[in-house]
């Protein structure tokens, strides 16, 4: 991290997919198909992307960056697999209703961005569309 936070930001990223893989399989069938996977930064929406379809997980939508430009989650999905928050508290007032479905452990012990955080199922509080805006972020 000290040399390059960019590329420490990779390092676990098989476990940190298999963690969200995880949590999302622990979902029930029905549940899933109204359900989005939201980061918070690209990194982690792209390393889903990258890493997921071996675990058969969805795209991820982020509204970082320019990430934001390919697409909110569809408006039938009322529930959002969340990551790169800190808690509940971390995520309102855009989502409520949060119940941590598992932590994030890169199993390597690097202290990047996403150690130690909590996957967690969501209810945004508005429809995408409404609450898109407020998601957006450049950092």
């Amino acid at each position: 991290m000290a040399l390059n936070p960019a590329q420490g930001e990779t390092v676990g990223w098989p476990a940190f997919v298999q963690t969200v893989s995880t949590a999302w399989r622990h979902l029930p069938s029905a549940e899933r198909r109204h359900t989005a996977i939201f980061t918070r930064n690209y990194g982690e929406a792209g390393a889903i992307d990258v890493l997921g379809p071996v675990h058969r997980l969805p795209r991820a939508y982020s509204a970082h960056n320019g990430f934001s430009e390919w697409g909110m989650p569809p408006a039938v999905d009322t529930r959002a697999v969340l990551v790169g928050y800190h808690g509940a508290a971390d995520a309102a007032p855009y989502f409520q209703q949060c119940r941590t479905l598992a932590t994030v452990e890169d199993r390597v012990g690097l202290n990047n961005q996403e150690q130690g955080l909590p996957v967690m199922l969501c209810q945004p509080t508005r429809a995408w569309p409404a609450l898109w805006p407020h998601l957006k972020h450049y950092d």
